[in-house]
């Protein structure tokens, strides 16, 4: 099993070296930073309804909840007041 692991971070060296003459390496890893930082957000549906199930809270404690999870406050109250009206 050792070998196996060894035989791995052997090809791994050897290709990683191969293919860095195709790209740039630092500008790949650059990407993949920005990627990995911006948060996964639900759909304004997913949120709205998570909202009517009062997982956000109330009033200021929601706006300021949701906000600071990089929603938009207006499109999601005005889903709940949408969703709230056909009920």
């Amino acid at each position: 099993m050792k070998e196996f692991w060894y035989t791995i971070q052997f090809i791994f060296t050897v290709l990683g070296g191969w293919l860095g003459y195709f790209y740039d390496y630092n500008a790949v890893q650059k990407r993949v930073n920005e990627l990995m930082a911006k948060p996964v957000l639900k759909s304004v549906d997913e949120i709205a309804k998570e909202v009517i199930q009062g997982k956000w809270g109330n009033g200021d404690e929601r706006k300021t909840k949701l906000t600071s999870a990089g929603y938009d406050y207006g499109k999601v109250q005005a889903r709940v007041n949408e969703l709230m009206k056909n009920q």
